[in-house]
């Protein structure tokens, strides 16, 4: 779901390209500290290709760490973690922490120990900050402009994959083609589905919470939440009336008007005014 991704995960969604930021940023930390050579990381008697060689486990360093933590991700189940942004936070300052003591350890080396000190180290850290920084913030919101146009861009191409099969509670199930999927609303204890047909929108309906479908629904793009009661999917968005905080859904030729939460403003606000094409 669109509303889950933040900042410290938004190259997860950009899936077959981790190998692009595990070592991009790890050739940028590599390169930026033997080029720059800050913070005394080098000195007279080292020269320009030996300080390369020197520093390449550096960038070993985070692609090797980058990949561990994604497999302890998997092993701890990746659908519990996949959108946890406090998770990711983590895992960045794991890795940001084992680089800064790579550095520490290749620079106490180059002076025997004697110039490494309190602020020195502190130095050290905010620097590391700044080199990520550089790295990570423009993939980021390319990652985050990449999947919004995504969504926006095409129409659903799950029917192509067969029918989607819902779970509910016990036995039941609900099987439909996804790509008819106009949306959903929690009614008690059950979940509506809306679906798009000939003869107009057609309710089906399973016992379920709507928190337990969206779930489901990972690994289908274009779902959004927009209220504790409402999923829409967004091939059938007509238009998004912010004054109103509705969203006008057209299936042929039946209109829905979907009300838009507060909780939810900012991503439907995000998706639809910012990435409007």
């Amino acid at each position: 779901m669109i509303d889950n991704h933040r900042y410290f995960h938004w190259y997860y969604v950009l899936r077959g390209q981790h190998l692009l930021f595990n070592v991009g940023t790890g050739a940028f930390l590599w390169l930026f500290l033997a080029l720059t050579q800050p913070f005394g990381i080098s000195n007279n008697n080292v020269g320009f290709w030996e300080l390369l060689l020197y520093l390449l486990p550096v960038g070993l360093a985070w692609v090797g760490s980058s990949y561990l933590l994604d497999l302890l991700m998997w092993l701890l189940s990746a659908q519990r973690y996949a959108g946890d942004h406090v998770y990711h936070a983590w895992g960045m300052l794991v890795r940001l922490l084992l680089v800064v003591h790579l550095v520490c350890v290749f620079r106490g080396l180059a002076c025997d120990w004697q110039c490494m000190d309190l602020p020195e180290y502190l130095e050290l850290w905010a620097a590391i900050f700044v080199l990520f920084g550089l790295a990570y913030l423009p993939y980021t919101y390319y990652a985050r402009f990449r999947f919004y146009h995504s969504m926006l861009g095409s129409k659903s191409s799950d029917g192509a994959s067969g029918l989607l099969s819902l779970r509910g509670e016990g036995r039941e199930r609900l099987s439909f083609d996804p790509a008819l999927l106009v949306y959903l609303q929690a009614d008690g204890n059950y979940v509506d589905c809306f679906l798009s047909s000939d003869a107009g929108l057609q309710k089906q309906s399973l016992r379920a919470s709507l928190k337990t479908v969206e779930e489901q629904l990972r690994g289908h793009p274009g779902f959004l939440r927009v209220h504790r009661s409402y999923l829409v999917h967004i091939p059938y968005v007509q238009e998004w009336k912010r004054s109103e905080k509705l969203l006008l859904l057209r299936a042929g030729a039946d209109e829905v008007a979907v009300p838009v939460s507060r909780s939810y403003l900012q991503s439907t606000d995000y998706l639809f005014t910012l990435h409007k094409s």
